[in-house]
């Protein structure tokens, strides 16, 4: 914890107009707690944030092996969405499937390079005509935007039950 006389220091070069009353500022230090009330209180472990060796985190962080980022979903829809992409496997076709999740929310997605002709990603969404899950073209981020707050009209889709 900072010592008292080093905050009241701190409190002397500020304007006028942003101290805060010396009898205020020594209550707030005596009501902080320091490493000794923290133990005291049960916290297994209380250490001060000086002593954590935040540049060695981070540098250990960037050697750790990198989770592999899709690069055709990096190309599509960006480092973020990339990112969230959980990969499922594949389904009875080969084509790739996977999530789009953050948090509780997710967009099935799925993968088909069927050459230059093709949507190659996919997202599931139900069917305008039947309400059946089927599958429209996800050419970009913008597609899944447009999917995750209600299908426009304009995307294709390939329902199976009705066309």
């Amino acid at each position: 914890m900072v010592p008292l006389h080093r905050c009241i220091a701190r409190q002397a070069r500020r304007p006028l107009s942003q101290q805060v009353p010396g009898r205020i500022l020594a209550q707030q230090h005596a009501a902080t707690p320091g490493l000794p009330e923290l133990r005291a209180e049960g916290f297994d472990l209380a250490v001060d944030a000086s002593e954590i060796d935040f540049l060695g985190l981070l540098l250990e962080r960037a050697t750790e092996e990198a989770p592999e980022v899709d690069l055709d979903a990096l190309a599509a829809f960006g480092p973020d969405l990339a990112a969230a992409l959980v990969p499922l496997g594949q389904d009875e076709q080969g084509r790739t499937t996977g999530t789009v999740a953050i948090g509780s929310q997710a967009l099935a997605v799925r993968h088909e390079d069927d050459g230059a002709q093709g949507y190659h990603w996919q997202v599931r969404v139900p069917c305008t005509d039947c309400g059946c899950p089927t599958w429209a073209a996800a050419h970009t981020a913008a597609d899944l935007l447009a999917v995750h707050r209600g299908l426009p009209h304009d995307l294709v889709r390939d329902c199976d039950i009705c066309r």
